[in-house]
Order: C-alpha cells, then sequence, then structure tokens
C-alpha cells in the first residue's frame, strides 16, 4: 500500500502546536515503522528554524501554498491541484486530516477530524468528500451519525472510531531538572502546568482567578504557561494576560515560557502539581490530560467535548463542573494518592496505545473502498432527539457546548426534553411548540410532524 496524506500543516520533527499535530506525527511514525511508503504533501515552510520530519518510508513535500488572510488566488489553487494530480498517481490511498481534500481522485479518501467545532473541519465533513470517516471520540462520533443518519444512510457504516494515543514509552516520569535550567524557573516550587494554545475559551481567565484564590487560601502555587506567538492575535492575548495577572497582584506567580516541544513534554508534565484543562471549547479528544497523567502528574479537567470519556474514577484525573473554582480548589488541596496516578498510567497503556492507534487505522486504509458520491437526501423518518453537544444537569439546566455555556430551560420545556428521552412519538399542539423553539436553540435535533 502507498499512501498520500494531506496535511494543511507543515509536518516539523519537534515541533508541534496542538493534538492534531502530535496526531499526525504519531500517525506517520507508526507508518514509517509499518514499511508503508507515504507521501506527505503540505504547506510551504516559512520559519526556516524548523527541521522537518525525517524519517524511513516518509517523504514530506512542502509545496502547498497556504491560505492564510485571504483566499488562494486562482494561479495558487491550480498549482496546489497541479502538485496533488502529480504526487496522487502513484498512490492507493488518499488520508486527509482536519481539511476537505480538494478534489475527487480515482483512489478512495480516508478523512479524520480533530473537531466539530472550527469552520475547516465542519466544511470538511458537509462536503462528504470521503469515503470513510474517522474521529477520536465517542462525542464526536455521536455528533456525526446524528447528522449522517437521516442524510447518507451507506455512510453510517463508513463511519468509525478510533482514540488518539499516547505514547507511554516517550511519556513517563522524567526528572525536570534540566528543564527547569532551560526554562530559567526554580526547580522546587509548586507548578501547576496550563499547557493550550493562547485561546479564551481554553479557560485562561478561569486559571488564573484559581491562582488569585489558591494564594488567598494560604496555598500558592506558580502556574506554567508555555506561549506560542506564532501570530500577532496570540502575543496581544498574552500580554493581555501578563496585564491581569498584574492586576489580581499573581505576577509574580504566573510564569510565561517559550513554547514546549514534544522531548521536553515528559519533563514539563513531570515539574507540575497538576494538570489543568477546564476550559469550555468542547474539544474533539484532549490529549493533555492523559499525557500528563502519564507522566506522574494528575490533572483536573471540565466535560468539555470528548473530554468527558477519558477515564473512570478514581484513575488520577477529576472532572470539575464549568467555571467552578471551589471545586478546582478543593480538588488541589484534598491532594490525591499515587496508586490512584498508577491506576491511570496503566488504564492509558490498556486503552490508548500507539500500536493500536496505527494498526487500526493501517487496518482502515487497507480496507477502504471507493463509493459514488450520494445526491443529498433527508429521509421523513427522523425522530426528535437530544442534541449530542447537549448535556443535562442536576439543577435541570443544560450546558450547549456550541454556546459553551449553560442555557437555562423552563419547567415546561424540561417536562418535553424528558418526554422525547422516554421515546415518546406523539405531542399536542402546545408541546409541538415547544419542541420548535428547543430546535431553535439546538437542544434537540430531528423533525416534528404537525
Amino acid at each position: 500500500m502507498k499512501l498520500l496524506v494531506y496535511s494543511w500543516f507543515p509536518v516539523y520533527a519537534d515541533h508541534m502546536i496542538g493534538g492534531a499535530q502530535q496526531v499526525m506525527h504519531d500517525f506517520l511514525t507508526g507508518l514509517s515503522e509499518n514499511g508503508i511508503k507515504t507521501t506527505v504533501i503540505c504547506p510551504q515552510v516559512k520559519d526556516k528554524t524548523k527541521e522537518l520530519l525525517t524519517i524511513n518510508h516518509i517523504n514530506v513535500m512542502p509545496v502547498l501554498k497556504e491560505f492564510s488572510n485571504r483566499p488562494l488566488y486562482p494561479y495558487e489553487q491550480l498549482s496546489n491541484f497541479q502538485w496533488i494530480r502529480k504526487l496522487s498517481k502513484s498512490v492507493d490511498v488518499i488520508w486527509s486530516l482536519d481539511f476537505t481534500f480538494p478534489i475527487d481522485l480515482p483512489q478512495p479518501i480516508v478523512l479524520s477530524l480533530d473537531n466539530f467545532t472550527y469552520k475547516e473541519e465542519m466544511e470538511s465533513f458537509w462536503d462528504f468528500n470521503w469515503d470513510t470517516l474517522i474521529l477520536p471520540s465517542k462525542y464526536l462520533f455521536n455528533i456525526a451519525k446524528s447528522i449522517v443518519d437521516p442524510m447518507h444512510k451507506d455512510k453510517n457504516q463508513n463511519i468509525k472510531m478510533i482514540p488518539y494515543a499516547v505514547d507511554h514509552k516517550h511519556f513517563v516520569r522524567t526528572e525536570p531538572l534540566g528543564l527547569c535550567k532551560k526554562l530559567g524557573i526554580p526547580y522546587d516550587d509548586s507548578y501547576i502546568l496550563f499547557p493550550h494554545r493562547p485561546d479564551p475559551d481554553k479557560g485562561f481567565d478561569l486559571v488564573l482567578n484559581l491562582i488569585a484564590a489558591l494564594a488567598a487560601n494560604g496555598n500558592p502555587h506558580k502556574l506554567l504557561i508555555p506561549m506560542n506567538n506564532a501570530y500577532k492575535a496570540d502575543k496581544k492575548y498574552y500580554d493581555y494576560l501578563k496585564d491581569r495577572a498584574k492586576g489580581l497582584s499573581i505576577h509574580e506567580q504566573v510564569i510565561f515560557t517559550n513554547w514546549i516541544d514534544i522531548q521536553d513534554l515528559p519533563a514539563f508534565y513531570s515539574l507540575g502539581c497538576w494538570t489543568l484543562a477546564i476550559g469550555t471549547f468542547p474539544e474533539g479528544f484532549g490529549l493533555t490530560p492523559l499525557q500528563s497523567i502519564c507522566c506522574g502528574t494528575p490533572a483536573i479537567c471540565t466535560k468539555a467535548g470528548g473530554l468527558m470519556d477519558h477515564l473512570p474514577s478514581g484513575h488520577g484525573l477529576f472532572y470539575v463542573d464549568f467555571f467552578n473554582i471551589d471545586q478546582i480548589r478543593e480538588i488541589i488541596e484534598r491532594g490525591v494518592s499515587t496508586s490512584e496516578i498508577a491506576q491511570g498510567r496503566h488504564y492509558i497503556k490498556e486503552h490508548y496505545s500507539t500500536d493500536r492507534f496505527v494498526q487500526e487505522h493501517i487496518e482502515c486504509l487497507r480496507n477502504v473502498k471507493k463509493r459514488k458520491r450520494d445526491i443529498f437526501y433527508c429521509e421523513d423518518n427522523n425522530p426528535i432527539r437530544i442534541s449530542p453537544w447537549c448535556h443535562m444537569f442536576n439543577d435541570g439546566g443544560i450546558w450547549h457546548d456550541y454556546y459553551m455555556r449553560y442555557v437555562k430551560i423552563s419547567r415546561k420545556e424540561k417536562g418535553i426534553i424528558e418526554k422525547i428521552s422516554q421515546g415518546c412519538r406523539e405531542y399536542s399542539g402546545t408541546e409541538i411548540d415547544t419542541i420548535k423553539t428547543l430546535l431553535r436553540k439546538g437542544i434537540i435535533i430531528g423533525e416534528i410532524d404537525e
């Protein structure tokens, strides 16, 4: 089998921003180890200081014209098509991550999506220029099925769930002294780790408030925030965070470092007391908590998107309600046993192994078949059901992943949701009006007969 990988970011040897680039790195490394000849077509490299991935059987071709703040001009898009045509002639299968493969070819196309939030990923899904779709979490799988079920029944069989992997040989407890010297920070402080790209929905404001609350409660911690200054907007956001830390009088406790490359991540995680992923962004999977636990550092996260399905209780991962600083503070002050973290590492090794991840992808790539592009249609039988991006809470409220906030519902709406969850198919006229309201809010999906 010969493979063409379509990547809309350069594939570097060590420098990775976000989970998707780590997934690409794991995937290509696995293909190399299995002797699968792979050509990677990706954008041209702007930063000449970073080395491209160079491993056996993998040929990285940085030739694509990359769109940024404007659409590609016709001659740029034509250049991309010509390169795709040239490099695809000798391959058997095409694999694309997070972006629509721009043209239909005789070879089957496998699309992997990291989330259902960003414009590019959503358009990749809706274009339906794929023969098999791979998703990393039950959360994304349920969203895809809820959309495809009434539209493309035959595609339902071609949606696969393959959870991401954590390399337990790489992510191990590592002496962090060398990294402390590299970053210029003390070795023996109590650090809370926040290794996320600069996105307000990742929970940066909340973690600053947490550091202030811990200090006020007599339990001061240092906060480590690795910076990714790839764009002017990123630098502006970090400047805002620094100003806000000063306003909270915690600027000496908040340390901004350079971005942590993959080879230093184990030492980085081993340096912390806790790793936090407490944002509202609906993650497609979320590698950070699992990597941290593998390195012996417990994690606290919200149930944002795919994060909710990671580990059972008692495995070093603690779930908290959105925006709830008191819950986070109490967990940190209570602590966690080393046995729980050890159980978490064992569970991750068993359920999120790199070998499983690679072999399941290879099997999918070997078995994918080219299918006729279907005409769009919607089935009449499209029953009302609770949206997979909405979650009920004990207080009767609903968390809406696309609003990224709690949504208050009336007693009447709550009653309708309970009837829907029980499989009811018949509703009165006033109930239908309530159902229409819930449909407009995206809390339920489907069609109602009037």
